[in-house]
């Protein structure tokens, strides 16, 4: 599914949704109001819509299927905008997470540190959040080169906070493939 497709196309692929929520909009700050399809085990399609009827695709958030798979998890990693900053808030939510994880979670901070998409940006502050989170030093020389080198203000910024929140302990630490 993509943005700007209909609520006819969208049928015909997926079929009735599961639960449909209306949003309506608001007259004061002009923001139109909206129709969300939810179909299990998917997720959620938001649409446009007027006079309480769908037109098109606004936005896809989907369901988000956590897993320690490194297979999945790549494929995962390899989403990109609104979907990857679901994925990287949910594995924040998600408790012990196995080092190979957290490494394939460093190597896409390092490998997407020259981002200006916003979305990907806030998905990457949200992987350092979760590297932090897991109190393993062995990614503190990699959030100082992201708070040092990354295009990104935010980013900067991010890692340089959750740097500080890891113990300055001497272990080996992560070192990206592409250095």
């Amino acid at each position: 599914m993509a943005g700007g497709e209909s609520e006819s196309l969208v049928v015909s692929k997926l079929g009735k949704p599961d639960g449909v929520s209306k949003h309506s909009g608001n007259a004061f700050t002009g923001k139109p109001g909206s129709i969300t399809y939810q179909y299990k085990g998917l997720g959620n399609i938001q649409f446009s819509a007027r006079n309480e009827k769908p037109l098109f695709i606004e936005r896809v958030t989907p369901t988000v299927n956590f897993s320690n798979d490194i297979s999945s998890i790549k494929k995962q990693l390899d989403s990109t905008g609104t979907t990857l900053q679901t994925l990287a808030k949910g594995y924040y939510q998600q408790d012990d997470i196995e080092i190979e994880v957290l490494d394939l979670f460093a190597e896409k901070i390092w490998d997407d540190k020259e981002t200006d998409d916003p979305y990907v940006v806030d998905a990457l502050a949200w992987l350092c959040k979760t590297l932090s989170k897991s109190n393993n030093s062995r990614y503190r020389s990699l959030l100082q080169n992201i708070a040092n080198e990354a295009s990104s203000k935010k980013l900067r910024k991010h890692a340089k906070e959750n740097l500080d929140l890891l113990p300055a302990t001497e272990v080996e630490q992560f070192m990206p493939n592409g250095k």
